[in-house]
């Protein structure tokens, strides 16, 4: 690609990002109102496990389970230089 080509490509991208309008605009989408928890009485992660249901708790079993894969024969306690005061 020569040098000119490259300025021009250049030039025409910065122009289309300084005339577009903003993807984002700062403000959070309006939750569905058949689904908001505002002012319900099961909240953070009990709210999360009523919502996901079975599947939540397939991915969380999976996830346990791959997490045990990984830690399996390493030691879980802190080595000798790094041990709280």
């Amino acid at each position: 690609m020569t040098p000119s080509k490259t300025c021009r490509i250049l030039a025409a991208a910065t122009c289309l990002a300084a005339f577009s309008p903003p993807l984002y605009n700062g403000t959070a989408a309006a939750a569905d109102p058949a689904t908001s928890n505002k002012g319900g009485e099961v909240r953070g992660t009990a709210r999360a496990d009523e919502r996901a249901g079975a599947r939540g708790d397939q991915g969380r079993d999976r996830a346990e389970a791959n997490k045990t894969k990984a830690n399996k024969g390493k030691s879980t306690a802190a080595p000798a230089g790094n041990a709280p005061k």
